[in-house]
């Protein structure tokens, strides 16, 4: 995907500018200026932290492919956030194994590898892609909706008896707390502002101002039942037909 796809498409531009930026003028006070995001903020201030550990990951790489293809920088960065993220999954699929049994981790690999969407996006620069393991700090620095996600899965967890409400409490408290922290020192750095959390003010540009509208919108039950979703599932949609019917008729 990372190669047959090399374009980069408005999601993921902020990410893959701030990852050149850090590569080429590295990240000192005096190279701020430099930067592409100082020209084109877009609506609202996204988080550094992601892109920094990329490029710094990155850098070894890049200094080696560079003698090989000396501008296919992007598509280096694409193929090591790919190979990061399908480690990351494949550490996703040994839990599965060892919690569930092989069988079901090897229908949760098939299942991964026939869709589009997880294959396709993670070798791109999106915030969303940035953590996949970590929820409450996904949520906390990258993306703030990530929270529904791990909201249910919190709540699944206090029903089954797996762990505590007061438990399941404290560590969303104190995993918000740490991933706030250097998200506020190293945002406020980059964008030159005092106390900037930059997922903070998303949240309150989206659900306080209402202003995520005036960058356009569709339709919910067309884009998601039309575009979005048949998209996303794949080969996974006819397995999730049968959860929409009533219980007697399983």
């Amino acid at each position: 995907h990372v190669l047959l796809a090399p374009y980069t498409k408005v999601e993921e531009s902020f990410n893959l500018h701030a990852v050149h930026d850090v590569l080429m003028y590295g990240v000192a006070p005096s190279s701020l200026p430099h930067y592409d995001h100082f020209v084109f903020s877009g609506a609202v201030p996204r988080t550094f932290i992601g892109s920094v550990l990329l490029a710094w990951i990155c850098q070894p790489v890049i200094y080696v492919a560079h003698s090989l293809a000396p501008n296919h920088r992007p598509t280096t960065v694409r193929l090591v956030l790919a190979t990061i993220n399908a480690l990351g999954l494949c550490l996703l699929r040994h839990a599965v194994s060892r919690r569930f049994g092989c069988p079901t981790g090897l229908y949760y690999t098939l299942l991964t590898c026939s869709q589009f969407h997880v294959p396709f996006w993670m070798g791109r620069t999106l915030p969303n892609i940035a953590a996949i393991s970590l929820l409450v700090v996904s949520a906390v620095v990258f993306r703030a909706e990530i929270a529904a996600l791990a909201g249910a899965l919190a709540l699944q967890s206090i029903v089954l008896g797996h762990t505590s409400f007061w438990r399941a409490f404290k560590v969303c408290a104190v995993s918000s707390v740490a991933s706030i922290t250097p998200a506020v020192g190293v945002d406020s750095h980059f964008w030159a502002q005092p106390y900037l959390w930059p997922e903070g003010q998303s949240i309150y540009f989206i659900v306080v101002e209402g202003k995520s509208a005036e960058w356009g919108w569709q339709p919910a039950a067309h884009a998601y039942l039309t575009a979005h979703l048949p998209k996303l599932l794949l080969s996974s949609l006819p397995l999730a037909l049968p959860a929409l019917l009533p219980l007697p008729f399983l």
